[in-house]
């Protein structure tokens, strides 16, 4: 009984934060509260005189279940946009989707087979219009799935009115941008080389294709000059398919060849690589300048022509034999080597990637499938010098992950050298901030390479190119008149209009074709590339939401550095002569724990959901937060529970903090220059801490703030202050000034940890607000997403003389905590109460440490501590057991107890008790 009385006057924690935080049960209360107290929109509300940070949000496709990828890019953008809120900007944040494309059309035909296979027996209106309401349906479905499991991750922001690319108003403004681009000159029809995807029978564009590694033939072949059958021209090449299509050969003008004797015949390749080539060593050889080279007739093995050597700088020797073969129909240089000098295009291969009759003997096979024949072919002919097979990387479609190919077909591009547009988006890439630097090159390196931008897909989900094909003449026309008059129908009726309505309904009255005059057109078939779509986000849903232009960020993988970002830059330029981003920013790929990219096929994707459903949207925030996502970032069970492991170490120090304030007053505050000096301490460092914190975050360094938040709960909270202020807290009289001074700054602490983690755990953090017991009218409500106040409070200079003692003294605890754990561990005492220490210091040290001596064993949580001056020598630290008798309520050890009712405690403990006594009876 005595026991208990003497325990009932301990001061001990009390809160409704709970030590577990069982998130995945708890979380979707919270969201559903959220969701119907408007959380967003009430905090938009409170912040609409503020200044306004302006995100623009990158459409993820609406074609499935989020992946892990799509949860890490969702994610960092909200913590951008919370900390906005945080630090008192109106930060709008519309969600988009884009809805148009390959695969959004490829699953509603995998969906629907009976609109698949008309769509493949025809091309006929309207089972376009069939195969359209079914992709339609399909990215409206996922569209709200996504929407509710990006709400399940806690991500802000106008979810519930997203921008959508499939509706009218957006199509419409897709095609007023195609119209002003057509005014401008920038778009036109050509036949050259495409990246083409046989399997899907459409052209791609450079951000559709990824690099694989892929196993190819190399072979070397032997092409006899016209003018002297036995010698011969070494060229190499990894794609035999493209064989039946070499019109010609390119050498390096300025580099040195060799004239090798090889038996009876004389082959001619680069001097560095002749020996990689199969030149023997010791051939007998001449050396000869390539430009002499240059207008060489060489006769092709099989194809029964002729072809010519031409100068070419793009011909390097880090690979082959220094001739290169060119295909002017099947490559992008070899096609700009053949513009130059008036060589044909012959492009033999048709959509589905098998040879026409042009492709002569080979006629009818697949590209691929005809490698081995053409290698068999130049074997017989006596052509082929060498064949293996090589490991490279090679392009492959995004969508079906086939190998694809250049082709040449007619398509319809956007230069990029029209009216200096290159020139102008490298420009303005050095207007631009980008996140991490490294960025900046990458996407300067790519603009200045890039071709030009082929615009058209031959599929049926997009939006329409509305050129008309003269059938008289067979002439294609895109007119800017028409685009818009065909805009201006989309936005009455979607873009559906134009595959239900004849062409002639879009045409001017008396427009005719400009080639020779005819009226009868047809439609053009091909419909937009759908990164046009998503590069027109910045007019088509930015600025007609926000009224203003450009954004201030951009956030995406950096896989968009070719996609997005180049796109909207593109187009952003050359529509309003600037670029569309202030800032943006790239993270890295999800990879597994052993650092493998991750994918379906392999088995090691980890879903989101899955996640969350263990362990709580605010762990997998925290994960994201806490990782460097400037590179590739990988996830596993280990990798997880460590996440796990820092959530509450952070949980269970803001437990400790909100259950020490259950009796306390802000309004009781105590001042800075009155409180404890160890306070004024902890409080300049939770300052400093919150400085640094805010500073990363305005830099985007997200794992910074969790480095310094988790590190600052460990070891400066639980690991010294809290673990000290704990006799205060239990111990002092209920409002004596010690307690409230360390009240005080726990208020402070809760208060700025709270702030600095809302962004990254919105979760954890409004569960905390919610349990901050606060008396009933000390302060107005809580707002819905709570405004950063500061901590006010005089930052000591690193150097100051205060600072240093305390520093000393934390280093001076670890060692002394070092040696308390040795005697412990030899079974000498129990508890660090049940020890006093005796420390011998000299010098500097000793000056600093008797400047608070009287206060070492409370800091070093012992019962006693004494400092004794050493003439010199290093430090010495001692540890006994602790003499005179415990403290019955307090535990420490004292040479004086007073008999209580309750048994025998120290001087501080009886006052406490005789305080309480006289309460009790008044």
């Amino acid at each position: 009984m005595a026991e208990s009385k003497l325990s009932g006057s301990v001061l001990l924690p009390k809160t409704s934060f709970a030590m577990r935080g069982q998130l995945s049960k708890q979380e979707p209360a919270r969201l559903k509260a959220w969701v119907e107290g408007k959380l967003y929109e009430e905090a938009r509300k409170a912040r609409r005189t503020a200044r306004a940070f302006h995100f623009h949000d990158g459409p993820p496709y609406a074609n499935g279940h989020i992946h892990m990828g799509t949860a890490l890019n969702k994610i960092l953008k909200d913590i951008v946009v919370r900390y906005k809120l945080l630090r008192g900007f109106d930060a709008p944040y519309v969600h988009g989707w884009d809805c148009h494309g390959l695969p959004i059309e490829l699953k509603a035909l995998e969906n629907d087979p009976s609109i698949a296979a008309a769509a493949r027996s025809g091309n006929d209106p309207e089972t376009k219009l069939r195969v359209r309401k079914a992709c339609r349906a399909y990215a409206e479905k996922y569209l709200d799935v996504q929407r509710g499991e990006f709400r399940r991750l806690g991500v802000l922001g106008d979810l519930d009115r997203p921008y959508i690319t499939m509706d009218p108003a957006y199509q419409a403004d897709i095609l007023e941008g195609l119209a002003r681009l057509v005014e401008e000159g920038y778009v036109r029809r050509a036949e050259k080389p495409v990246l083409w995807c046989a399997k899907c029978r459409t052209a791609l564009a450079d951000a559709e294709v990824e690099y694989e590694e892929s196993t190819s033939p190399a072979i070397t072949v032997k092409f006899p000059l016209e003018s002297d059958p036995k010698s011969y021209l070494l060229i190499w090449t990894t794609t035999p398919w493209t064989l039946p299509a070499n019109l010609a050969v390119a050498v390096k003008p300025d580099a040195t060849y060799l004239r090798a004797k090889v038996g009876e015949e004389v082959w001619i390749a680069a001097e560095t690589r002749a020996a990689s080539s199969g030149v023997p060593a010791g051939a007998p050889a001449e050396r000869v300048p390539g430009k002499d080279l240059v207008g060489l007739v060489y006769r092709h093995p099989f194809a029964g022509r002729t072809g010519k050597v031409y100068p070419a700088g793009f011909v390097t020797m880090d690979t082959g034999t220094g001739l290169v073969h060119i295909a002017p129909g099947h490559g992008e240089e070899d096609f700009q080597l053949g513009q130059k000098y008036q060589i044909p295009t012959l492009s033999p291969v048709d959509g589905a990637g098998r040879f026409t009759r042009d492709g002569g003997e080979f006629a009818g096979q697949f590209v691929f499938d005809a490698n081995p024949h053409v290698v068999d072919r130049l074997r017989l002919a006596g052509a082929l010098v060498k064949s293996e097979e090589i490991l490279h990387t090679y392009p492959h479609c995004w969508r079906c992950k086939k190998p694809v190919i250049f082709r040449a077909t007619p398509q319809w591009f956007v230069s990029v050298d029209h009216q200096g547009l290159r020139k102008k988006m490298l420009d303005a890439i050095g207007q631009v901030r980008w996140v991490p630097a490294v960025g900046e090159n990458r996407i300067r390196g790519m603009v200045e390479s890039r071709p030009d931008w082929c615009i058209s897909r031959q599929r049926i989900w997009g939006v329409p190119i509305p050129a008309v094909h003269c059938r008289s003449c067979g002439c294609a026309h895109l007119d800017a008149s028409i685009v818009r008059r065909v805009s201006q129908a989309v936005r009455a009726r979607s873009a559906d209009v134009w595959f239900s309505e004849p062409p002639a309904s879009f045409l001017p009255p008396g427009w005719s074709c400009p080639s020779c005059g005819s009226a009868d057109f047809k439609r053009e078939e091909d419909i937009l590339d759908v990164w046009f779509d998503s590069g027109m986000s910045h007019i088509a849903a930015f600025e007609r939401r926000h009224e203003t232009w450009p954004a201030d960020l951009y956030l995406e993988g950096s896989d968009q550095h070719r996609g997005w970002f180049q796109v909207s830059l593109l187009l952003g330029v050359a529509l309003k002569g600037r670029p569309p981003f202030r800032q943006v920013l790239t993270h890295g790929f999800i990879c597994d724990a052993g650092g493998r990219k991750m994918s379906k096929s392999l088995g090691n994707a980890v879903a989101p959901q899955e996640v969350v459903d263990k362990h709580g949207a605010d762990v997998l925030r925290l994960w994201v937060a806490g990782s460097d996502y400037t590179s590739d970032i990988r996830i596993g069970e280990t990798i997880l529970s460590e996440t796990v492991d820092t959530y509450r170490r952070i949980r269970n120090t803001i437990r400790f903090l909100l259950g020490n304030l259950h009796d306390f007053d802000p309004g009781a505050a105590v001042a800075f220059d009155e409180m404890d000096a160890l306070d004024r301490f902890m409080l300049q460092r939770m300052s400093r801490l919150a400085a640094e914190t805010l500073e990363a975050y305005d830099a985007y360094d997200f794992s910074t703030v969790v480095r310094r938040v988790r590190d600052f709960c460990s070891e400066d909270l639980s690991g010294f202050y809290l673990d000290v202020l704990k006799d205060r807290l239990y111990c002092d009289a209920r409002d004596g000034r010690s307690r409230r001074s360390g009240q005080t700054v726990l208020h402070h602490l809760a208060e700025q940890v709270l702030f600095l983690i809302s962004p990254i755990l919105p979760f954890t953090a409004d569960e905390a607000w919610e349990a901050m017991p606060y008396r009933p009218g000390s302060r107005e409500s809580r707002p819905a997403i709570p405004e950063y106040r500061p901590l006010h409070v005089p930052l000591a200079m690193s150097d100051s003389p205060a600072q240093q003692v305390f520093e000393q003294v934390l280093r001076l605890r670890k060692e002394v905590n070092g040696t308390i754990e040795k005697v412990r561990q030899a079974g000498q005492i129990g508890s660090s109460l049940e020890a006093q220490v005796s420390i011998r210091a000299s010098g500097a040290e000793y000056a600093q440490l008797s400047s608070v001596a009287d206060r070492l064993a409370e800091w070093f949580i012992v019962s006693a501590c004494k400092l004794e001056e050493s003439p010199a020598g290093p430090r010495e630290i001692r540890v006994d057991r602790a003499a005179g008798e415990k403290c019955d309520r307090c535990w420490k050890y004292v040479p004086v107890r007073h008999p209580v009712d309750q048994g025998a405690v120290c001087p501080r403990c009886a006052d406490v008790l005789r305080g309480l006594a006289l309460s009790s009876r008044s």
